[in-house]
């Protein structure tokens, strides 16, 4: 508990209170009251002299949370703290929303409790601005580490390009090389187009977590039939079957969102069950956002990796790709302002469940005119 007075910052809309409060430091000398000069219905103005700002205000008042809200904004980093002239569930859930950050009934008041409220305010703030430090730390090194894969992989664009060239010439003289050559050749020809669709997904991954960029309206039912014939060789070969229902038009990224359906029409093709692939894409609009979801009767997951599956580089066995598509997946979702969930058990499918926002997220850029 905080030694010596409590300075606090009376603001006050309802004189009869205010005298009420005031009185109270007669009998608690450690509570000292401060009024602002000038309309303290209009101006805080807190100094580093203070511990609290003091808010009284009359329970019939109807702007009670815009009064909150401009008084808490003007307190800077000091709590504020409403005091109702009598109980009053609705106002004081009405206050503690716009931001107090305590709400007393003057009807039970004393010098004690205005001080333990106040200490409890200072001690709630305190942690507040230490958590608000460390995630912007935290928001710093994801940027630096961002930074960092973007670099890495850009660099390794120039090195891989001129490895594949070299051994594809190598491979236009196949005559003349042992049979064991060509076949070393092959293996590290393989091995480096995946490291450069690493190296690609790498990029994807750190530009996701940038801003959303431009957005536009997209119909997903044209966007899956723009897809559906890139990937037309793959789910031919795949002898897989593709059904969706109407889609909806929604607010996004265009480049983004073929990116997420992309990867999960790969993983639904890559971890194939016994029988040929048979997915169903649907969505529907619950509330305030529309929820796709992606069905298929794959070889399933375990509860176990429901969540780990959405981090990078997670691989479910060796031949599983390099582990981006769903770590990616859930980049593009957020940064739509949705979220990505899955259910499945093994050897009964998956189903994939994304949220997207019917409306341009916060992140995003103007669209363009």
């Amino acid at each position: 508990m905080q030694a010596g007075p409590r300075r606090i910052l009376l603001v006050s809309t309802n004189d009869a209170l205010a005298a009420q409060l005031k009185a109270l430091a007669t009998d608690a000398p450690n509570l000292l009251f401060h009024e602002p000069d000038g309309d303290a219905q209009r101006e805080t103005a807190p100094s580093g002299a203070h511990d609290a700002v003091m808010l009284a205000i009359g329970a019939d008042d109807t702007s009670l949370a815009p009064s909150v809200r401009q008084h808490c904004a003007q307190a800077g980093a000091l709590p504020v703290i409403v005091v109702l002239p009598e109980p009053a569930e609705a106002l004081a859930i009405a206050a503690i929303t716009a931001g107090a950050a305590e709400v007393l009934d003057a009807s039970r008041l004393d010098g004690a409790a205005v001080l333990a409220a106040v200490d409890r305010s200072q001690a709630r703030a305190a942690g507040q601005q230490e958590l608000r430090r460390y995630v912007a730390e935290l928001e710093q090194a994801k940027r630096g580490l961002e930074q960092f894969a973007r670099v890495a992989a850009h660099d390794l664009r120039a090195p891989l390009a001129m490895i594949h060239m070299e051994l594809s010439w190598l491979m236009s003289a196949t005559d003349t090389l042992p049979d064991k050559a060509v076949q070393s050749i092959r293996e590290v020809l393989k091995t480096g187009a995946q490291m450069r669709q690493l190296v690609e997904d790498l990029l994807s991954y750190a530009r996701t977590g940038e801003d959303l960029g431009a957005v536009e309206q997209i119909d997903c039912n044209g966007l899956i039939q723009e897809l559906l014939q890139e990937m037309q060789a793959d789910l031919s070969a795949a002898d897989a079957q593709f059904t969706t229902d109407m889609l909806p038009t929604l607010w996004g990224n265009r480049k983004r969102l073929t990116q997420l359906f992309q990867h999960l029409l790969a993983n639904a093709l890559r971890f194939r069950g016994a029988d040929a692939p048979r997915i169903h894409l649907s969505a529907e609009f619950p509330e305030s956002m529309w929820v796709f979801t992606l069905q298929d009767n794959g070889s399933g997951i375990g509860t176990e990796d429901h969540e780990r599956v959405f981090e990078p580089f997670t691989r479910r066995h060796a031949n599983a790709g390099n582990g981006m598509g769903l770590a990616i997946c859930r980049r593009v979702v957020e940064a739509h302002g949705g979220t990505i969930w899955l259910e499945s058990e093994p050897g009964q499918g998956t189903t994939v469940y994304f949220s997207l926002p019917n409306r341009p997220a916060q992140n995003a850029a103007p669209p363009a005119p």
